[in-house]
């Protein structure tokens, strides 16, 4: 692989990678709201 092709794609993921974390705090609450409902979940089954 040329050098600049190698270049493209670490912009290209260090955007993504910097767009992931822009979007940390909604994924945070979302995966910890699902923790929660599954917890509560599993005291009903109890």
């Amino acid at each position: 692989m040329c050098q600049r092709s190698r270049s493209i794609i670490s912009v290209r993921t260090r955007r993504a990678f910097q767009a992931k974390i822009a979007l940390e705090p909604h994924w945070f609450r979302v995966q910890t709201e699902r923790i929660k409902r599954c917890n509560s979940q599993a005291k009903k089954d109890y």
